[in-house]
């Protein structure tokens, strides 16, 4: 906070809107909240300013980067490998962006196709959407739109159903990223399931990179996704692992969510006491099918 009747602007927003909810008419849980006695306020803008004032120092807010997408990755709770490969990625795109329109001759390297795996819940489809922003933002696509896709979305019901299906959604997706989650469903059915066709379909783009391919699923699942096809491996250059959350890692993203849509909380609820909750009273494989 600065001068009376001044608060920082990262902290005005949230704190106004939290005043705008409350006001005087939950004046003891806010003095509870924040030790203050509303009393010595009064509801016109100087008095919401002085008070304001007052609890700006109590509002942690981390500063926020400039940068768009770093500012939406430091947004995001936990995946700290995933998050550094991801930031190395966009360095690495960003400079041969660069180094070609500088007019500097940079190798062709072959398309960015990646491979997800992970348990539900962890953020993949989230980082895919991130994904999309940054090639457009490097150029190694033409829009940012990621389209999320799964078995039912390509495998039609019956004999030469499934080729046009699949085709139609992958020329929906082109100049983007396909997101194709729970890519192992496509495989493994017998030989008289359709799935394995759908594959055939997607990998005839691959080579040609338009659209950008991601396949998604449980990490033990894709390993068999890919023995099913050999072709396969070679074609996705980009591997991630998206950990299972951790109890403090979720009881962050529960707090963020609260103060996200505006609510209080009594002083002893904090992120460790969350955590210790969610420790508690879920198991360790619980956890790992539910996650975020």
């Amino acid at each position: 906070a600065g001068p009376k009747g001044h608060v920082p602007t990262p902290h005005l927003e949230w704190a106004l809107e939290a005043l705008q909810r409350f006001r005087r008419k939950d004046a003891a849980l806010l003095e509870r909240i924040l030790g203050i006695k509303m009393e010595a306020y009064s509801n016109d803008t100087q008095g919401i300013l002085d008070m304001l004032t007052e609890v700006g120092p109590r509002l942690q807010v981390p500063d926020a980067s400039p940068d768009p997408i770093e500012r939406e990755l430091q947004g995001i709770v936990g995946l700290e490998q995933v998050k550094k490969q991801l930031r190395s990625l966009r360095k690495s795109l960003g400079m041969d962006a660069r180094r070609r329109a500088a007019g500097v001759q940079v190798p062709k390297v072959p398309p960015h196709h990646m491979v997800f795996v992970g348990n539900p819940g962890v953020g993949k489809t989230t980082m895919g959407r991130l994904v999309a922003k940054i090639l457009r933002e490097v150029g190694s696509t033409k829009g940012g739109r990621l389209l999320e896709v799964q078995r039912g979305d390509l495998v039609g019901q019956h004999v030469g159903s499934t080729a046009p299906k699949t085709r139609k959604v992958i020329n929906a997706a082109k100049g983007g990223v396909l997101f194709v989650d729970e890519a192992y469903r496509l495989t493994g059915h017998g030989s008289r399931d359709f799935g394995p066709e759908a594959v055939e379909e997607i990998m005839k783009d691959l080579d040609e990179g338009d659209p950008v391919v991601i396949i998604a699923g449980y990490e033990d699942r894709m390993q068999g996704f890919f023995e099913a096809n050999p072709g396969l491996r070679r074609r996705f250059r980009h591997h991630f692992r998206f950990v299972n959350y951790s109890p403090g890692e979720m009881a962050e993203m529960f707090w963020a969510k609260l103060r996200g849509q505006g609510f209080f909380v009594e002083a002893g609820v904090t992120v460790p006491w969350i955590a210790s909750l969610i420790e508690d009273n879920t198991t360790e494989a619980w956890r790992g099918e539910h996650n975020g």
